[in-house]
């Protein structure tokens, strides 16, 4: 009986771990698409305040990408990195398009959670 109760322990801090996981992700890829469409508006009005945005927001992905490396898969992040970049490269510049290469790492951000969401989809 010991044996059984504790094997009901380990797997309910197991899913309680894993919800706390899904829940952290979901907000934060919320909060990044989010800060994203904010600096797309703010770019087309003033790049330079948007360049100071954007790499607050970078360097705070630098910080969480470790842990977000337990429940994303690297691919999703490289392509939302590489669209950071390529925004940021665009905003030095002064681009036009910076504005709309925001937008686009503002859905990277929330394809993010749509592809670690727990559905049958993403399962199978």
């Amino acid at each position: 009986m010991k044996r059984v109760t504790l094997i009901t322990a380990i797997l309910a801090v197991i899913v309680a771990l894993e919800s706390w996981g899904m829940a952290w992700l979901k907000g934060y890829s919320e909060e990044l698409y989010g800060a994203l469409n904010t600096l797309s508006a703010e770019a087309e009005n003033s790049p330079d305040n948007a360049l100071r945005q954007l790499e607050t927001l970078e360097a705070r992905w630098k910080e969480k990408r470790r842990v977000l490396g337990l429940y994303v898969h690297e691919a999703a992040m490289n392509e939302f990195e590489m669209d950071l970049a390529e925004a940021r490269v665009r905003l030095e510049r002064d681009d036009e398009e910076a504005a709309i290469l925001l937008r686009v790492a503002a859905e990277a951000a929330a394809a993010i959670w749509e592809r670690e969401r727990p559905t049958l989809p993403n399962i199978l």
